[in-house]
């Protein structure tokens, strides 16, 4: 990755195009959210998802990722957008930016 593209354009810019390019973090954001709603989770954070994606990746080694924190409540919305019944596992509030 180029550095300016790190810091180009707005924060949703910049997420969009973070996802276009690496689409198989979604399918484990969704994974993951999904494990927790099976398994009972009424609440689960959507960093500590993140989290466990870091681990997969630098310990597991499934794929190489770099997430930035602040894409994380993108993912959070965007799995809310196209599985709603897993709205309930994440406490959503208004953006910043």
């Amino acid at each position: 990755m180029i550095q300016h593209d790190l810091f180009s354009g707005t924060l949703d810019e910049r997420f969009r195009n973070f996802h276009e390019r690496n689409p198989a973090v979604y399918d484990l954001f969704r994974k993951f959210a999904e494990r927790a709603h099976q398994a009972g989770a009424r609440r689960i954070g959507a960093k500590a998802i993140a989290e466990r994606i870091r681990w997969e990746t630098s310990v597991e080694k499934v794929g190489d990722y770099k997430i930035n924190n602040s894409y994380v409540s993108r993912y959070a919305r965007l799995l809310i957008a196209a599985h709603p019944h897993l709205g309930d596992l994440f406490e959503v509030r208004s953006l910043k930016s």
